[in-house]
């Protein structure tokens, strides 16, 4: 049978050519047996080769059921990657009931990705009634871990004093946050 956790670090290795020749033909190899197993990492790597066609043939609804086992073991980033799929339509039917709520579970694990995404939704009322105040909330959450595109848009947030009162010196502190962290912000 083999262990989950070494058939992973192993496929690892090969996937992301860490201590090894760079190898995705290995890399899945190592890493479906590892996810067949159940090891949620190596089914979210499944899922992103799959999304990506890395080391094997491009198949969104493929990725998507690779994402699923990740995101029902309690794998945030699998969560994230499985909302994302729902919101675009990637691998299944648009339902953005479902893209929230996994974005939601995502978020609340603390993957400041998905606290941005959720973000974003209550914003523009997608997937769930606008709430500009959970917008904010989340938004500043993934600033506070020091993700540039939630810092930028937190300055927009004090720049026009929007569920926060105007403060144009915390608007330039978190813009220049954002820049240092990614130029590109």
């Amino acid at each position: 049978d083999g262990d989950a956790g070494g058939q992973f670090s192993l496929g690892y290795c090969y996937f992301t050519g860490r201590g090894v020749s760079k190898n995705f033909s290995d890399g899945i190899k190592w890493l479906c047996l590892a996810a067949n197993h159940g090891q949620s990492d190596a089914q979210l790597l499944m899922g992103e080769a799959y999304m990506k066609g890395l080391g094997v043939e491009k198949d969104d609804k493929a990725a998507f059921g690779w994402f699923q086992k990740s995101a029902v073991q309690g794998n945030c980033y699998g969560q994230h990657a499985l909302g994302m799929c729902f919101k675009r339509g990637r691998g299944t039917e648009t339902n953005l009931t479902e893209a929230f709520n996994w974005l939601e579970k995502s978020a609340e694990s603390g993957f400041d990705k998905a606290e941005v995404e959720l973000a974003k939704m209550y914003r523009d009322g997608i997937g769930v009634e606008q709430n500009s105040e959970q917008a904010f909330n989340w938004i500043q959450k993934a600033a506070l871990q020091g993700n540039s595109y939630a810092q930028g848009d937190l300055s927009l947030y004090y720049a026009f004093g929007d569920n926060v009162n105007k403060d144009l010196v915390e608007s330039y502190k978190w813009i220049a946050l954002a820049n240092e962290s990614d130029p590109r912000a």
